[in-house]
């Protein structure tokens, strides 16, 4: 699936593939959601645009190969100067973030399943000043599962749930904290 909205590029626009199942869906509208929050113009994939962020599949051979192909195609419009920066997210960067930059070496950021949070960082990191950073290292947020997620953000893992009772995550207040 193809995000589209016209508009004029900006060096806030970005473009958006989300490829996959449902879940990946909806993990591509809460991304969106929080871009456009933060000011940031939904263009057509085909068109100019900052950043173009991709969302994977890599489930199946098949989608994986999908996957890999759009982030070719997005890395040879970037060498053409259409967009700025490719950002990859999704299965393909959690199931093989080991060798999915000696495949696709020219990628500017990847975010693992549980790291949609980080999708700002992601996209503004040439605004943004990173000291750890040399120009060749590519910046990642890939959370090893949704309870070392948690723990980085601060929040306690006791009586986590899916979706919890508060919608969040966070489970049900009346759980024993045991820990």
């Amino acid at each position: 699936m193809v995000t589209m909205m016209t508009s004029a590029t900006t060096s806030r626009s970005i473009a958006f593939v989300s490829l996959g199942c449902p879940k990946n869906t909806i993990d591509s509208e809460q991304m969106l959601g929080s871009l456009t929050e933060a000011g940031f113009e939904l263009v057509d994939a085909e068109d100019e645009a900052h950043a173009i962020i991709i969302n994977t599949c890599g489930f199946l051979e098949a989608s994986k190969q999908e996957s890999l192909d759009v982030i070719e195609q997005a890395i040879e419009r970037k060498r053409q100067g259409h967009i700025q920066r490719v950002v990859v997210t999704g299965c393909l960067v959690q199931r093989h973030r080991a060798r999915l930059l000696e495949w696709a070496p020219e990628i500017d950021a990847l975010l693992g399943v549980f790291d949609r949070d980080h999708i700002l960082e992601a996209v503004r990191l040439p605004e943004a000043k990173r000291d750890t950073l040399t120009e060749q290292d590519p910046p990642y947020w890939i959370a090893g599962n949704a309870l070392q997620a948690a723990r980085a953000r601060g929040i306690s893992t006791v009586g986590l749930t899916v979706h919890g009772k508060d919608g969040k995550g966070k489970g049900d207040k009346s759980v024993p904290k045991d820990g």
